[in-house]
């Protein structure tokens, strides 16, 4: 006579979509515990509206519930969000010339509305020192993912660092 057994190997969470989903081994053994016959990675999913069959993932029931209240808690955005600096550029507009000193363009991804003209940002980590302070926003083009800070262009260096807003 052979017993089917289901083996938990692993347990999978997307936060994007809300669903957990727990892998499993389908195991037939005989009397004396040979393995007969194997199914792998058997997918078993739910989402939090399936309540109701949450017990079928056993001993993570806790954890999955956990994840589910996670979820649903407000979760704001980090007031310190870090943005990668993906280039340095002259500027050669208006602040260009501004008093003889010129300014450097600050290239990131960041979305329309994040930053605007006087904000303040701290740059680090970059390999140039003179771009590694707090600075004052000159001029923002969201459009084009840069802004401009009061120091005359010096390099664009392998680490470019990143920044925070103020």
């Amino acid at each position: 006579m052979a017993t089917e057994q289901l083996l938990d190997k692993s347990i999978v969470m997307n936060p994007q979509c809300g669903t957990v989903t727990i892998l499993q081994d389908r195991i037939f053994t005989d009397e004396q515990g040979n393995i007969l016959a194997k199914r792998p990675n058997i997918a078993n999913s739910l989402t939090k509206g399936q309540l109701d069959k949450l017990d079928t993932f056993g001993k993570y029931k806790p954890l999955v519930i956990q994840f589910w209240e996670l979820l649903a808690a407000h979760n704001p955005e980090p007031s310190n969000k870090i943005y990668k600096i993906t280039k340095y550029t002259k500027n050669g507009g208006i602040l260009g010339n501004l008093n003889g000193n010129g300014s450097t363009y600050v290239y990131s991804d960041f979305a329309s509305g994040e930053l605007n003209n006087g904000d303040s940002v701290t740059i680090t980590g970059s390999d140039e020192p003179a771009y590694n302070s707090t600075w004052i926003i000159q001029k923002t083009h969201a459009g084009y993912g840069r802004f401009a800070i009061p120091l005359k262009f010096v390099s664009n260096p392998a680490n470019k660092g990143s920044f925070t807003i103020n």
